[in-house]
């Protein structure tokens, strides 16, 4: 584990924490700074802004953040692609496209609830019948929280951590 990874993940709580909760909190934390550099990123396009130290911090953020999600992921197993941003999802009434959403938001906030519930309803089968689940359906299940996660963190809604 790299010196900066370590810093993070003491500066954010998650070092002493057990693995997951730690890939819980550490991909919140990954979509917060995901979502401040997004937003940084729009304002300087529109020429609102350019702080080069306060733009290089976030980023750095961002990455050490995603480091942090892939070593909770590999020290619980976890062999999936984390959901990307660029990524085109199709919901209901809208689409998540390059981070945004187009269309009916509180259609995908119902959604991303839908997914969240039924994974935390159902992950305790998951990791009873994982040995029987292929990686992919294990991943599967993963991509949806993890696509639910980012759309409640975009939409500014409450995620509910009381199930950890």
């Amino acid at each position: 584990m790299s010196e900066e990874l370590n810093r993070f993940l003491d500066k954010h709580f998650l070092g002493d924490m057990d693995d997951t909760r730690g890939y819980y909190l550490a991909l919140g934390i990954y979509y917060m700074y995901l979502n401040d550099a997004m937003e940084q990123a729009e304002r300087v396009e529109d020429g609102e802004i350019f702080d080069e130290t306060e733009i290089a911090v976030l980023l750095l953020g961002v990455k050490t953040a995603f480091e942090a999600v892939d070593f909770f992921k590999k020290r619980l197993g976890l062999e999936f692609k984390s959901f990307d941003i660029t990524e085109l999802i199709t919901l209901q009434g809208c689409t998540l496209e390059k981070g945004k959403i187009k269309g009916d938001t509180g259609q995908a906030v119902s959604t991303a609830r839908m997914w969240l519930r039924h994974f935390f309803n159902n992950k305790n089968d998951l990791f009873r019948y994982g040995k029987q689940l292929s990686k992919q359906d294990v991943g599967r299940f993963y991509f949806l929280y993890e696509v639910g996660v980012y759309i409640l963190f975009l939409c500014r809604e409450e995620v509910d951590y009381n199930v950890l």
